[in-house]
């Protein structure tokens, strides 16, 4: 009986700490795809030099990125940017471009450390 019991906190407390783990990674609603007119589409095109990519940004106080080109974060962190350094608060406002989802982790990384 004791061993059932056991059993049951430590599945119940395991339960409880990966709900909160996965809960730091909340994934933004994105809304519906809208059509782009074709004259935006070539201007982004042609003026943007950053066509692929993300850009980790300061969304609502916290860490978050978003594809280049896409409107509303893919990925909010659980990094308050106000807790970050002046500088690192100033770069996330104007929006930190990265080429590749490695550098993106990497970057990511440093702000947690």
């Amino acid at each position: 009986m004791i061993k059932r019991l056991i059993l049951t906190f430590v599945l119940v407390f395991s339960a409880v700490f990966l709900g909160v783990f996965l809960s730091s990674f909340t994934p933004a609603q994105a809304p519906p795809e809208q059509p782009r007119p074709a004259a935006e589409e070539d201007s982004l095109s042609a003026s943007s030099p950053e066509e692929d990519g993300y850009r980790i940004i300061d969304y609502n106080g916290r860490v978050s990125v978003i594809r280049v080109g896409d409107e509303v974060p893919d990925m909010i962190f659980s990094i308050y940017t106000k807790t970050l350094p002046e500088y690192d608060q100033e770069q996330l406002r104007e929006g930190v471009y990265v080429e590749s989802y490695e550098e993106l982790m990497r970057r990511v990384e440093d702000y947690t450390s």
